[in-house]
């Protein structure tokens, strides 16, 4: 009998263990946010602190996460059972610009000769946020603007200088530097001698789905995996009939980032799809790429019966299901094709009379759970249709 007891308070004490669910909320330049309120469904809250990290207590998997701002609730993130006790969790919008460090410099390169253009921009391990410039023949120096989280002063990175004519790619140069906030003015140089690195000329061809009227769109840009999630460097689009020139070869075990867009004229809707290719690769994309809306259809009348089902493919990945009313925006993150009265996941947070939804899929993720601990390498997504339906609240 006492072994009985023993092994019965054993159990109890074991069982009550709490698990400890460490993790921090990023945006979508995967910044750290803070000031956010962290709530386990059904458990306890937190609010982030100011880089992004939070600690709560879960008593079992999986657990239910909804996150929201302390200050202003227009935008609400609720992912769908986690078994992690680590987790990033993407809250879905863009930094505020007071929220971080900015830095303005020039870059010096030697004169481009006639008829090229050189591409240049900051490369950096860590998060940031760059803007590239495009300099025409004779010019020799360009103005850069980076921004980075304000947790950190400094930021370590590269300056990328890529040379090409409007048929090849001839120069590529790097040069190492250090962007302090509290510096009042920088300038960096690159040296023609720096420039050892020879890129030769490939292509990228994207072929659209034809019989329909669309505008088409092209983004492209080259990523660098050895050095980090966060490295890339913008291709501005140069060749005709969706066949691009790019670079065939480059350093930091080179990828390229294809961002596809279709918008059918006669519908009030865009579908998009990434890819993550070589060089000299032919896409093939088609709106049948992206999620489908099965139910409800345009301009429904919702009601907390209505099913909310979309997918229709076998491929792996995970569900955003995003509704949006006036100026406040829910996001769904589940792997599940179908959802219930989505209205009611949003803990108050959506409230009107007309919404609009759709679905991006986040491919490459089998779970939840990985989304969470691997984070939206890439940033790769494929965005369904949006339809209207209509809610008495």
């Amino acid at each position: 009998m006492k072994k009985f007891f023993l092994l019965l308070s054993f159990f109890i004490s074991t069982s009550s263990y709490a698990i400890t669910v460490t993790g921090i909320v990023v945006d979508e330049l995967n910044f750290p946010v803070p000031d956010v309120k962290v709530d386990i469904v059904g458990g306890g809250t937190t609010v982030t602190n100011n880089i992004g990290e939070f600690k709560l207590e879960v008593n079992s998997y999986p657990y239910d996460i909804f996150l929201t701002y302390v200050n202003k609730s227009v935008v609400a993130v609720r992912y769908d059972e986690i078994s992690r006790s680590d987790v990033t969790l993407k809250i879905f919008t863009y930094p505020e610009y007071n929220s971080v460090n900015l830095k303005n410099f020039y870059v010096n390169y030697p004169e481009i000769p006639q008829g090229k253009e050189g591409i240049i921009q900051f490369v950096s391990k860590s998060p940031n946020s760059s803007k590239y410039a495009v300099a025409k023949s004779g010019s020799g120096k360009s103005f850069l603007s980076v921004r980075w989280p304000i947790g950190t002063k400094s930021i370590d990175g590269y300056i990328f200088y890529l040379e090409r004519s409007s048929t090849e790619y001839t120069d590529f140069g790097v040069t190492n530097v250090t962007l302090n906030s509290e510096q009042y003015s920088n300038e960096f140089t690159i040296q023609r001698n720096s420039m050892k690195f020879d890129p030769g000329t490939a292509s990228i061809k994207v072929n659209f789905e034809m019989g329909k009227d669309y505008e088409r769109n092209v983004s492209i840009k080259a990523v660098f995996p050895e050095l980090s999630q966060f490295s890339e460097l913008t291709i501005p689009n140069s060749g005709d009939n969706y066949n691009y020139i790019v670079p065939a070869s480059l350093p930091y075990g080179y990828k390229l980032n294809v961002t596809a867009r279709i918008k059918p004229y006669d519908e009030n809707t865009m579908y998009e799809s990434g890819f993550i290719v070589k060089p000299n690769s032919v896409i093939d994309f088609k709106n049948g790429d992206t999620p489908q809306l099965i139910f409800p259809a345009d301009k429904f009348n919702y009601n907390s019966s209505t099913m909310f089902s979309y997918g229709m493919d076998f491929e792996p990945g995970v569900y955003v299901v995003t509704l949006s009313c006036k100026d406040r925006i829910f996001h769904y993150v589940t792997t599940n094709t179908t959802v219930k009265d989505p209205l009611s996941l949003s803990n108050g947070i959506l409230n009107g009379k007309e919404y609009t939804w759709n679905v991006t899929k986040l491919p490459g993720f089998g779970s939840v759970d990985h989304f969470v601990k691997e984070g939206d390498r890439y940033n790769l997504k494929n965005s369904s249709e949006s339809r209207v339906f209509f809610a008495d609240n």
